[in-house]
């Protein structure tokens, strides 16, 4: 037996199978004997010229008239992609390049075997053509070749009656006795994808393709995730919005329901049912009560423009693994352009950095009542703060100390000015508050109609 060891220094091998097209982005694996077979002949005209002819022709002859086995460690295909200039006046028109390579483990190699017993004389100048070796494939393709034994679990080998695993196609070189093209056999190696292209051929003449087994799971086309133990319970997250006209905060309600609807999606096309901390309804589609689903908070800067939106659940559970997943693929959201969305964060709803406690919260968002003021119920003013202490209750927060009306939600914006409905309800009057607390409160929070939709939110003023 005769087995050459190929690693990979780089633990990456790029190549492009004969047949493909490089921005196919489909990776050679394992190395086509014939390109190896060229790479050597490459070797011995521009590093050991020295080297005698009919030796090396007859060294060729014998591994080209029988087919290696291959014997494979498990890769991982990827590539990347990059925007080339294509050199005109436009330094703006690009050209998408697909550069594709199979990933190794830095133990990994691969290991050609044939069957075949070569001579002393014959090992040595093959031991001498793989060590001027390298590159192999693409220049960033590092290799380090020698003759070794057989290594690597998965057995990658020609076709032989009905194959039992996935079918592959090979370079090989085509033995002696069955070319027939117009050069010598050993000069025909050399030929350049020019030159053939210039005769008309429809390919090397001194090449074969050979179908070769290759087992599934020898290329992976993903790497499956790890699980990684933690205690750390996930229960808000933030997401920054960027584009060239950011939303008024006066919206909030509307990009609420956008990001709502958009998370909706996700869940659909993924064939997953959407959960009740999204949609909002339990089993029976009934509305949740008890304010366990997702509060959709926009945040808006100094200039009234929404720029990033929490997320948060005061559910004791927190959020799903498929909730995470969710939210950190919410690429976008539709507009009046689309804004681009980034996940910036995702920790606890409870962690200060984020929602720091305070004694005094103002309105960002009008309050709006769910109950409407009827006679019996004391002025409107006594109506609107019972309603306030009754919705802190309802939201686990301590009653106010102190109730005073603004005519201001934020700096920039009275009440009348916000959009006031969710899709689809009535409009209803809004109004402004300053609570202030005994004990500290974590902001924002939100209280009222539309409170899982950024309205009736307090936060300070700060910001």
């Amino acid at each position: 037996m005769t087995t050459i060891e190929l690693r990979f220094p780089a633990n990456r091998y790029h190549g492009t199978g004969w047949g493909r097209h490089v921005n196919e982005g489909v990776p050679e694996w394992p190395p086509s004997p014939y390109r190896l077979l060229r790479a050597m002949y490459d070797v011995w005209k521009r590093k050991r010229p020295d080297l005698d002819e009919a030796e090396v022709r007859s060294l060729f002859t014998t591994l080209s008239e029988t087919l290696p086995k291959f014997y494979l460690d498990k890769v991982v295909a990827s590539h990347t992609r990059s925007y080339m200039s294509r050199n005109t006046t436009d330094h703006a028109e690009k050209t998408l390049i697909f550069d594709a390579f199979v990933a190794l483990s830095p133990e990994s190699c691969c290991s050609l075997e044939w069957d075949i017993n070569l001579r002393d004389c014959e090992k040595q100048l093959l031991e001498s053509l793989l060590s001027g070796l390298n590159y192999l494939g693409r220049s960033e393709s590092w290799i380090k070749a020698q003759l070794g034994n057989r290594r690597g679990p998965i057995l990658c080998k020609p076709v032989d009656g009905i194959p039992q695993e996935s079918v592959i196609y090979l370079a090989c070189p085509l033995e002696p006795a069955a070319y027939s093209g117009k050069r010598a056999w050993f000069d025909a190696l050399a030929y350049s994808s020019n030159e053939v292209v210039k005769e008309r051929l429809s390919g090397p003449p001194a090449m074969r393709s050979v179908p070769y087994e290759l087992p599934v799971n020898a290329v992976a086309t993903w790497l499956p995730v790890r699980p990684v133990p933690s205690n750390r319970l996930i229960s808000a997250a933030i997401v920054e919005l960027s584009g060239r006209v950011l939303p008024v905060a006066t919206d909030s309600v509307r990009i609420s329901e956008r990001i709502r609807g958009r998370l909706m999606r996700i869940f659909e096309r993924s064939g997953q049912t959407i959960p009740a901390i999204v949609h909002g309804k339990d089993a029976a589609s009934r509305p949740l009560t008890d304010h366990s689903h997702l509060f959709i908070v926009p945040r808006s800067n100094a200039r009234g423009r929404i720029d990033s939106v929490l997320l948060f659940s005061t559910n004791n559970g927190g959020f799903s693994h498929e909730l995470t997943d969710a939210i950190a693929n919410l690429h976008s959201v539709h507009w009046i352009e689309s804004l681009r969305a980034t996940l910036a964060w995702m920790g606890s709803h409870q962690d200060e950095g984020i929602r720091p406690r305070v004694k005094a919260a103002t309105s960002m968002t009008p309050f709006i009542t769910v109950r409407h003021w009827r006679k019996g119920r004391g002025s409107v003013t006594e109506f609107l703060q019972n309603e306030l202490r009754r919705e802190c209750s309802n939201h686990g927060l301590p009653e106010p100390a102190v109730i005073t009306p603004t005519d201001r939600a934020g700096r920039l914006f009275s009440p009348i000015q916000f959009r006031r409905n969710r899709e689809g309800d009535p409009v209803r009057p809004g109004y402004a508050f300053r609570l202030e607390f005994s004990e500290p409160v974590p902001v924002p929070f939100t209280l009222g109609y539309g409170c899982h939709f950024g309205l009736g939110q307090f936060d300070k003023l700060s910001r």
